[in-house]
């Protein structure tokens, strides 16, 4: 059977070094601790805090963006600069929206792989 359509735990058992490929890194998984709890808590309080100001700035750009449309729609009247605002709009919402999805598929990683 071939040991890549094997789940991951059912992959990490079958370490057979007879075969004609063998994986030197079979049964080895990740480890965030191996440098000490210590260091991996101030780690993982820096790149938590990092995550945030992401989000942050991401929101940041939204809400400016949107505020820049409606100055442009209903004070200036410039069909440019609505037609600027709509772009920015449109790029920074997906940035934010990356930002989200790629929370859930980084965590959903991090729990497969330990």
């Amino acid at each position: 059977m071939n040991p890549m359509l094997l789940p991951l735990a059912a992959a990490a058992d079958k370490c057979d070094k007879d075969s004609s490929v063998w994986n030197p890194l079979c049964g080895i998984t990740p480890n965030l601790g191996a440098w000490g709890g210590d260091l991996s808590s101030k780690v993982n309080v820096f790149l938590s805090g990092f995550w945030a100001l992401v989000l942050v700035a991401c929101a940041v750009s939204v809400l400016g963006s949107l505020a820049q449309w409606a100055w442009a729609k209903n004070v200036s009247h410039n069909e440019s600069d609505m037609a600027a605002g709509t772009k920015h709009l449109k790029r920074s919402g997906a940035a934010l929206g990356a930002a989200v999805f790629a929370s859930g598929i980084i965590t959903a990683i991090i729990n497969i792989a330990q």
